[in-house]
């Protein structure tokens, strides 16, 4: 480590204990290894006063101010762990070099050059995410994906640094500049995987030689955080139904959604585009069944739907509102020879559960997330050309208490815990055997099809833990007598 140790130090990068000796064996402090990354990056030590009684308050301030400490949240004193060391080294490649020093200001290089960009060729590119194999957002049907292996962005915008002073601003000319960003046009798909979680957020995407768009390869991509809001729910929003909306969601969110033509936000349901809330609310079919309210006729959502909203750019205007709708159904057959499974099929609704018209599905369309086999009841999400079967969690029990008033929540009471009606889809109610649809409204009502008192029932929950449907835990049996003998005698 000798040699090591003599370039470092006379480049001011380390200082040793201050008696003329170093100690490559001990632990580094966040404070330590900041000073050597500003350093490294080419602050002068001497200048900037990072030696000295002071030095350690000195070089923690800087390293705040240029990002080093992003994302660090323990003692700056205490000793560093390897995937600390790695944050602080992350954050420092991407901190302006300086090139000079007027007098006791730092200069930095006038094409705003760092580390990660210079040393390994390597720039930033700030977009949203529109499409990837999971699914699109391009307006584009429910079924629609891209390949495997790619990832579509929009507005793709080339940072050359991370600190504040170039996070701000448009390029001028596709110029370098102070202040700029590096404008690529409009649409990219680039050869990376990304999560389905990233589609309609902005994200970060490590490129190496982006300017270069015919030859390049994508090192990592990331959400950026500052620059995505999202609010997400699988709840009702309010069992009013005039707030059942938006807005009271969005309550303290700085988020609005906005009706005027260039501002208006785009509407999913399961990736599929619709054109407004009304025509999601008719594709999610919310109002029918389950009303808290009678005429309720505008409900942006209710349970075990899920609902997310994106402002991808903090400018406080939503720019997605995406609904995600799974559907309780029944595996009925799977063949793992032919290699086809088929579901049950709802006739009225034939595209989300449609299942191909009951007909044979190739296995390579469908995800098993748990396994599951031939007339197992299956959770169904259906986007992006492929399903995804989940194995919903049963809860066995009675019924304790229940609410089905109009004007207020409604729930039931099984074994101690409480639970609502789930407004998922449930193709397998009133299609399998003794399996019906679960509506709170039904309970006690003296038909098979809602619940009971002093029966036990398996009840079938959707991925939000709602009850999506129910069914007898040991099949019913219609009461009958067997009469042996009669005293009625027609004769007399």
């Amino acid at each position: 480590a000798e040699g090591h140790i003599n370039y470092c130090s006379s480049l001011g990068i380390i200082a040793g204990r201050g008696d003329g000796t170093f100690d490559p064996g001990a632990t580094v402090t966040a404070s330590e290894a900041a000073k050597m990354l500003l350093v490294a990056v080419g602050y002068n030590a001497e200048i900037e006063r990072f030696v000295g009684g002071d030095w350690a308050v000195n070089v923690n301030a800087k390293a705040s101010a240029l990002g080093i400490f992003n994302g660090f949240t323990k003692n700056v004193t205490a000793p560093l762990n390897r995937d600390d060391a790695a944050l602080l080294i992350y954050n420092a490649l991407d901190v302006e070099r300086i090139q000079q020093y007027s007098g006791n200001y730092a200069l930095v290089y006038s094409d705003r050059r760092t580390i990660l960009g210079e040393v390994y060729g390597v720039y930033k590119l700030k977009a949203v995410v529109t499409g990837n194999k999971w699914a699109q957002l391009d307006g584009t049907e429910y079924d629609e994906r891209l390949a495997d292996g790619k990832t579509r962005v929009d507005n793709p915008r080339v940072y050359t640094s991370n600190t504040l002073g170039t996070n701000t601003g448009d390029s001028s000319g596709n110029a370098n500049n102070n202040n700029t960003i590096i404008d690529l046009g409009n649409t990219r798909i680039f050869d990376v995987d990304t999560p389905v979680e990233y589609l309609g957020q902005t994200v970060t995407m490590y490129v190496r030689k982006t300017t270069v768009l015919n030859d390049y390869e994508v090192l990592g991509v990331q959400l950026r955080e500052e620059d995505n809001t999202v609010v997400k729910t699988a709840e009702i929003i309010d069992v009013n139904p005039s707030d059942n909306v938006f807005k009271t969601l969005l309550k303290g969110t700085g988020l609005t959604i906005k009706t005027d033509k260039d501002n208006t936000p785009e509407y999913y349901v399961n990736y599929g585009k619709v054109a407004d809330r009304d025509a999601a609310n008719a594709e999610l079919k919310l109002n029918p069944a389950k009303n808290v309210v009678g005429g309720d006729t505008i409900i942006d959502n209710k349970y075990g739907v899920e609902l997310t909203i994106i402002d991808n750019d903090k400018d406080g205007n939503v720019d997605y509102v995406l609904w995600l709708q799974e559907d309780l159904t029944q595996l009925t057959a799977k063949n793992t020879n032919k290699d086809y499974v088929t579901f049950l099929a709802d006739p009225y609704k034939p595209d989300l559960t449609g299942y191909n018209r009951a007909r044979t599905i190739d296995t390579d369309d469908v995800v098993f997330v748990d396994e599951a086999k031939e007339g197992d009841l299956v959770l169904v999400r259906t986007y992006g050309g492929r399903y995804y079967v989940s194995q919903p969690e049963v809860i066995t029990g009675k019924m304790e208490s229940y609410s089905a008033k109009k004007t207020a929540e409604q729930y039931i009471v099984v074994d101690g815990e409480t639970y609502h009606a789930s407004f998922i889809n449930t193709t397998a109610g009133g299609q399998v055997d003794q399996v019906y649809t679960f509506d709170v409204a039904d309970c006690a009502n003296k038909g098979d099809d809602g619940v009971q008192w002093d029966i036990t029932y398996d009840f079938y929950l959707d991925s939000n833990g709602h009850i999506a449907a129910f069914k007898p835990s040991e099949k019913l049996v219609p009461n009958y007598a067997l009469v042996l003998e009669s005293g009625y005698n027609p004769g007399v």
